[in-house]
């Protein structure tokens, strides 16, 4: 039996079945049958903050993003899809920023109307932000063997493995990506809508770029 299992198995004894967050109580619907590391690397919850502490080098210049998978039946399609995910998920935080802030900008403003600006978003706003996100890197990955059972709650008794992966991209290339994304929605907008698309993305690279920093 590996030192790693035994240390899992002594972990499950002493911790309870449950996860608690912010005072909320979560049941885990599977046991913990083997993992990567003994414990649950901090950069899964808190990738800023972990990458401030331990990759010093690059921390400034880039940002971190996590993409974990649902369980599958083998560790190696669960970690390479990890990977593979790792630039559709920025390119899924980096379109719901730009939603949020343009969002915000028209709130409430009937004149605003714009049904093919509108449409963009909603359909192909994700798809063309994927197609501009360059230079995004694994930086690490962790599995875990997990055994689903549906008197813990799960839908049915299986096993699976999950993997987690942490990707960094260049904030130049971040903001690179962001400018094409504004400057695909201008093109797309009418022009009464053109102006207030200016307004709302103004700098929204860097304040994306920003989000997470510490004060």
């Amino acid at each position: 039996m590996s030192k790693l299992f035994v240390l899992l198995m002594v972990g499950m004894l002493v911790v309870s079945a449950s996860c608690s967050f912010g005072g909320r109580t979560f049941k885990k619907t599977y046991e913990l049958l083997d993992a990567k590391e003994a414990k649950t690397p901090s950069w899964i919850n808190d990738p800023q903050e972990w990458a401030e502490d331990n990759d010093e080098k690059d921390f400034k210049d880039f940002r971190y993003f996590v993409y974990d998978t649902e369980a599958k039946k083998r560790r190696g399609i669960a970690c390479q899809l990890a990977r593979a995910k790792g630039s559709a998920e920025i390119a899924s935080e980096i379109t719901q920023f730009i939603k949020q802030s343009f969002g915000q900008s028209v709130q409430g403003d009937p004149t605003q109307n714009d049904d093919a600006l509108e449409e963009y978003v909603e359909t192909t706003l994700a798809q063309e932000v994927q197609s501009f996100i360059v230079g995004a890197k694994v930086y690490r990955t962790y599995w875990e063997q997990r055994a689903y059972r549906e008197k813990k709650g799960a839908d049915k008794d299986f096993t699976g493995y999950t993997c987690a992966a942490l990707i960094k991209m260049s904030k130049k290339n971040i903001a690179r990506a962001i400018r094409r994304a504004q400057r695909k929605l201008e093109s797309v907008a009418n022009p009464e809508t053109k102006k207030n698309v200016k307004a709302a993305l103004k700098d929204a690279a860097d304040k994306f770029n920003e989000l997470d920093k510490k004060n």
